[in-house]
């Protein structure tokens, strides 16, 4: 379940710096620009998978950690569909940086709480 989230997670957070942190900006061809980050993006049933593994084998801590990361996975989808759509109705936004916050922190942060509820989980006691 852990390797499912992190393959998500680092996929996401490639995507962001390809969206912010390239250069690429559509209203100068001139603007310096950085090399995109290859994504691996797995499909979207990655999270059914995770979800069905939690509900078998997690605990309630572990399922509440996952909704919670998972909840910011789906807030980057969001602004990012947003994104999309104010391309299609006012030409490409220009976006730096902090553009993909508060999702970029929060992702990581959901990710790491994750995988230290998981690790809570299988320590012996």
């Amino acid at each position: 379940m852990l390797r499912i989230v992190e393959i998500r997670g680092l996929a996401v957070q490639d995507e962001m710096y390809n969206y912010t942190e390239t250069g690429d900006n559509a209203y100068d061809p001139f603007a310096p620009t950085l090399p995109n980050r290859k994504l691996h993006m797995p499909d979207r049933t990655d999270r059914a998978e995770a979800r069905a593994l939690l509900v078998a084998w997690g605990t309630p801590e572990t399922r509440l950690a996952f909704e919670a990361w998972l909840g910011h996975i789906e807030a980057w989808e969001k602004k990012l569909s947003d994104w999309h759509y104010e391309n299609e109705v006012n030409g490409p936004p220009d976006l730096s940086e902090g553009d993909a916050e508060p999702e970029r922190a929060k992702e990581l942060a959901a990710r790491t709480a994750l995988g230290d509820a998981v690790s809570r989980e299988v320590q012996p006691r």
